[in-house]
């Protein structure tokens, strides 16, 4: 049935590797837990679509939106210093599932492995383990804002 996270302090992700060569990854952490989940680049620009149209529907187009411009480029994003270096749960992510609950105020990801079967004098076979699924929960804001307000 997978594993489900909960709600999550920091999630993020990152490019590893030269320009051409660079494999992703999604990091999260919170109490019950950390990840890694690599994933295509296609991948995770359909992940930030996903999110940039929820978000427009969830704030009803009041999102603000931050953009780079040639002359100053953002510095990559990478791991926080006090992620682990051995997180609970690393896998190639092969399939991604979005949902947002109305009433908590909060998005939920389910992240599914890609897994590889091999067996002796077959083909391998690709397959998507849903029993392994990690999911967790994440909100718009922080909810220590929430109190200074």
């Amino acid at each position: 049935m997978g594993v489900d996270l909960g709600p999550i302090d920091v999630l993020g992700t990152d490019a590893v590797g030269r320009p051409g060569q660079r494999r992703f990854r999604l990091f999260a952490r919170g109490l019950l837990g950390s990840a890694i989940m690599w994933l295509e680049k296609e991948q995770l620009n359909s992940l930030a679509l996903t999110l940039d149209q929820a978000l427009a529907l969830v704030t009803q187009g009041q999102v603000l939106r931050v953009e780079a411009s040639a002359q100053s480029l953002p510095e990559p994003v990478s791991l926080p210093d006090d992620f682990p270096s051995q997180p609970d749960y690393e896998f190639q992510i092969g399939q991604m599932r979005l949902s947002f609950d109305e009433q908590a105020n909060t998005f939920l990801l389910s992240v599914a492995p890609l897994e590889i079967l091999m067996e002796r004098g077959q083909e391998p076979e690709v397959v998507i383990n849903d029993d392994n699924a990690i999911s967790f929960g994440f909100s718009l804001h922080d909810e220590d804002e929430d109190e200074d307000e």
